[in-house]
């Protein structure tokens, strides 16, 4: 009803008050938690899977297309010695990883010709810092640092200190830098440059060498921990992952390629010589199989799988064609290793170029191709939904790179590491299926 014109605002509310205080006196309610009105969607939440390279899929041959670098300008191993080709703008050759902070670093470098000048650095990331001794410029031996600015979107280098004195061409030097905290030192031929405290105790990233301007060689390559644990030894290939075996030549091809951008050419001259990874946990009786394509001239390949100098297994390759070919591995290791390593090997008078190397236990292969004990975890967790990809990975994602042979596809590059996109859209919705769950496959839509 209208009220009346007499009752005026305090007393409408005086009133509504005492009303709404006596029903909340009789008021009651009853929650029956027994009876089931309504629903909630299980799928209302779920899990997110990113890319898997090195987890959940089976294949354990890291960077298995050669595609992934860490390198700029034109770098190969020649007879154990790391070379850059040089030219006017810099080569850059990192290694190492992201997460490093404290380290030694020693190396010997050599200028074979012209005024090229050497750099020998520590702790460079894609957000930081870095820390650099260059020899070879006008200068002399400086030790700078650069900082990679979010405002200017470029480096900016800042010499720290300057000492006097050139190199020699063909002669080699024996460089020693060591960051521990805010504190870097620097040797050259055993004598110390500099001592500072002028680094970021919080920063961390790769070391590198390079040369700007010109051509330069590197060798026996050793990093350790500040304790002096081994944390990098061997001589690395432009492929990440990939050491040189032997004293042949190896570097990164961009002429003809299976398929992506570029395949790794191996040439043995007198002796066998290739390239090896590390770091393989095998079992006995656990064989691995997969296969290798090769294309090139010579008798063929020898492929092991070495426990520090012990043969666990070994196969041959017979002999490659004008042609690209897949040729199938099968390795038996004959003792179980924890820090087992992969060599493949050209016999002498090859030169062949390699592309696509898998290998997966049938421990995995029985499994789907898919780690059991990852698969296990995931299936404990009863996810009625899976997203896939996700993050960052997802932006360049092409869903046709992701389908058909394995060997056919081309990878992308992730988070830190390049994913061969073995694991696709085939093998995403067989995992779903494997451990229940309702496939969400996400594309891209722009940015």
């Amino acid at each position: 009803r209208r009220m009346p014109q007499s009752w005026n605002v305090t007393k409408a509310a005086v009133f509504c008050l005492a009303a709404g205080l006596a029903w909340a006196q009789t008021a009651s309610l009853t929650v029956n938690t027994g009876n089931v009105l309504h629903g909630i969607d299980p799928k209302i939440y779920g899990q997110s899977l990113d890319p898997v390279n090195g987890g959940l899929w089976g294949d354990v041959v890291w960077n298995r297309s050669f595609e992934e670098t860490l390198t700029w300008g034109m770098w190969k191993v020649n007879g154990g010695v790391l070379e850059a080709a040089g030219g006017n703008d810099e080569s850059r050759f990192s290694f190492g990883g992201e997460t490093w902070r404290d380290y030694d670093l020693a190396v010997d470098v050599m200028r074979p010709a012209g005024n090229g000048v050497i750099s020998v650095g520590v702790r460079r990331n894609f957000i930081s810092e870095n820390f650099a001794l260059s020899l070879g410029g006008p200068g002399g031996f400086e030790l700078a640092r650069t900082v990679y600015t979010s405002q200017t979107g470029a480096p900016q280098t800042t010499v720290l200190q300057t000492v006097a004195g050139q190199i020699e061409n063909g002669r080699w030097y024996r460089v020693r830098v060591r960051i521990e905290g805010t504190r870097l030192q620097v040797w050259l031929d055993g004598k110390m440059l500099r001592d500072v405290s002028d680094a970021d105790g919080s920063a961390n990233g790769r070391a590198f060498v390079a040369v700007s301007g010109g051509s330069a060689r590197f060798a026996h390559l050793n990093v350790t921990s500040i304790g002096g644990e081994p944390l990098f030894a061997g001589v690395p290939t432009a492929a990440r992952h990939w050491f040189a075996a032997g004293a042949g030549e190896m570097a990164v091809d961009a002429s003809a390629p299976l398929n992506g951008k570029q395949s790794l050419r191996m040439v043995a001259h007198d002796a066998d010589s290739g390239i090896e990874q590390h770091g393989f946990a095998v079992r006995a009786g656990d064989a691995l199989r997969g296969s290798l394509w090769l294309t090139g001239t010579g008798p063929g390949l020898v492929v092991r799988l070495l426990d520090g100098g012990k043969v666990l297994a070994e196969q041959t390759v017979g002999a490659p064609g004008a042609e690209w070919k897949e040729f199938p591995l099968a390795l038996n290791p004959s003792a179980t290793s924890g820090n087992a390593t992969l060599r493949i090997l050209a016999r002498a008078g090859s030169v062949v170029k390699l592309d696509q190397v898998s290998l997966m236990p049938d421990s995995y292969r029985a499994n789907g191709g898919f780690r059991p004990d990852l698969t296990q975890a995931v299936a404990a967790l009863h996810p009625p939904i899976i997203r896939w990809p996700g993050s960052r990975f997802l932006n360049g994602y092409k869903w046709k790179d992701g389908i058909g042979p394995q060997s056919k596809r081309v990878g992308e590059s992730g988070w830190f590491e390049w994913d061969p996109l073995a694991f696709g859209i085939d093998e995403f919705l067989t995992f779903a299926r494997k451990v229940g769950a309702e496939p969400a496959i996400i594309i891209p839509a722009g940015s």
